[in-house]
């Protein structure tokens, strides 16, 4: 019998033609992206003190990995397709390798920024190639257990890689942070060759040209939301946007009429596949966002140490862990719409948590929000990831797992801007609104220069103060730490009104179990 045989008994009796070595690398493949994607988030504050950076700095370098592999997951998914998923993969993981050594090594903010960008594309390149094999040569049950696994470890490998990070930053310098993926790289790159050569690839044209312009569009985007209102050159950000609208909407016009397109609008219009895409990216976005305004405040405002603050998300990681192969077997009893408007309210009660955060209030309120996160988190990751995949043909898996991937990720690519830029902004104007309100006397010895850095961040009031030798209740810095407060709750109202929406768009639009269902059985025997 020969080995396409096999396979296709295998799966149609509902096992997995995956060896163990071959799913170990898979995973630990997603893993290594996972743990980069998140890499920044503990070391910002190191990174800001380090490199005198401003709020725009840090939000550009906490969210350079998710835009970049928002713009690049689309374009390197089909790339896959077409030079074989498993060589992808290992090109992926030396580069990530190579740029996680540039990441630690970055001698200022924007080179910091260019090597976590480059870190994302190379997540573009493992992360749909990775669940794009496990949907290839699986099929079934054996499906549903792998996806589980693949999504549990690797979302729960981005919430324990600060742990572990916080830990080294605590021995180290902040560059550590980025080196904590080097070990999961390399045993990845050695299990590697046990991958499959051929995993469903059709090697049909590529288009470039549309992958290109998609990625610029995004990434132009991307850059108009994280400078928010902080930009000291808004014509500039007004030709950006309108520089981005343009190629992504010729990118997006091109894809409805091309031969080769990287994202069939036909199938994004299904009702069981763009609300739960929708869903995936608001949440898991808002738990990347959360984690990039949640270790600043830990570490400026409630005095944690990286190492505690690393510690602090350990609920996330573990809730994930535990909740995610359950969650992919609730989905089929409840159906996708009641699992993303449950997944979806706990979310919104960890960010609501967050407004409770205060020193004297100790680890409580901080250990329900990250607990909450974790567990919304492994609810509708895998729902969506096993909505999409029932949602396609066996012609459309690179589709269906490539928009998992970008669901993910265009979710850290827009909501960590826009938590980010809503931080900065919120930040500057109460700061000149607490100095406006300030006494005279208390500020009339605070230089011109000190004032500036203390309105780009109160990172910079901080390093402000101990290059003066300033008090720590020193009038500056009070009101740069009431206004860092007033931002992050400013932030967290973003993000609530975001998932609202998205709640009742799923509660809306999303089917009933039973419709659920016989729209996949169409949708999975390429009858639409």
């Amino acid at each position: 019998m020969s080995e396409s045989t096999n396979v296709q008994a295998g799966t149609s009796a509902g096992s997995t033609s995956l060896g163990g070595l071959a799913q170990a690398a898979l995973i630990t493949a997603a893993m290594t992206s996972a743990i980069n994607l998140g890499a920044a988030n503990i070391a910002l504050v190191e990174i800001g003190r380090a490199m005198d950076a401003s709020s725009y700095d840090l939000t550009l370098i906490g969210a350079c990995a998710s835009v970049g592999m928002g713009s690049a997951v689309l374009y390197f998914g089909r790339l896959s397709q077409s030079i074989g998923r498993a060589r992808v993969i290992q090109i992926g993981l030396v580069l990530s390798i190579v740029l996680s050594v540039a990441s630690a090594a970055a001698p200022g903010p924007y080179w910091l920024a260019a090597t976590r960008l480059g870190i994302g594309f190379c997540c573009a390149l493992v992360y749909p190639s990775t669940l794009a094999v496990i949907a290839a040569d699986t099929s079934g049950a054996a499906r549903n257990r792998a996806i589980g696994r693949w999504f549990g470890f690797s979302i729960g490998a981005a919430a324990l890689g600060p742990a572990v990070g916080g830990l080294l930053l605590s021995a180290y310098w902040w560059g550590a942070a980025f080196l904590v993926s080097l070990p999961v790289a390399m045993l990845a790159l050695l299990f590697s060759i046990q991958l499959p050569r051929s995993a469903g690839e059709d090697h049909a044209p590529v288009d470039h040209l549309d992958g290109v312009g998609l990625m610029m569009g995004v990434l132009l985007l991307s850059g108009v939301l994280s400078s928010g209102g902080t930009s000291s050159h808004p014509v500039l950000v007004a030709l950006a946007f309108a520089a981005a609208a343009t190629i992504l909407f010729f990118a997006v016009r091109r894809q409805a009429v091309g031969p080769h397109p990287l994202f069939d609008f036909r199938v994004a219009r299904r009702p069981t596949f763009w609300p739960a895409a929708t869903a995936g990216s608001v949440t898991v976005g808002s738990m990347l966002a959360a984690f990039f305004v949640g270790q600043q405040y830990m570490q400026h405002t409630l005095d944690y140490t990286t190492a505690m603050a690393g510690l602090a998300i350990l609920p996330t990681g573990l809730a994930i862990l535990v909740v995610s192969p359950r969650a992919a077997k609730a989905q089929a009893s409840r159906g996708t719409r009641s699992m993303l408007l449950l997944g979806i309210a706990i979310v919104m009660l960890g960010l609501t948590s967050m407004l409770m955060w205060a020193p004297e209030r100790g680890y409580l309120p901080v250990g329900l929000t990250y607990l909450a996160l974790g567990v919304a988190v492994g609810i509708v990751g895998p729902t969506v990831s096993r909505a999409l995949m029932a949602s396609v043909s066996g012609e459309e898996i690179a589709m269906g797992s490539a928009t998992s991937d970008l669901q993910a990720c265009i979710g850290g690519a827009l909501l960590i801007p826009i938590f980010g830029s809503t931080l900065a902004t919120a930040y500057q104007h109460a700061f000149e609104t607490g100095i406006l309100a300030a006494a005279p006397e208390s500020i009339a010895n605070l230089s011109m220069e000190t004032l500036a850095a203390s309105r780009a961040s109160l990172t910079g009031a901080e390093t402000a103060a101990a290059r003066l030798s300033l008090a720590p209740d020193a009038p500056h810095l009070q009101i740069a730490s009431q206004a860092f407060v007033a931002a992050v709750h400013w932030s967290i109202g973003a993000g609530l009104v975001a998932l609202a929406v998205c709640a009742a768009l799923v509660a809306l639009v999303t089917p009933d179990r039973r419709t659920q269902r016989s729209l996949e059985a169409i949708y999975s025997a390429g009858r639409a």
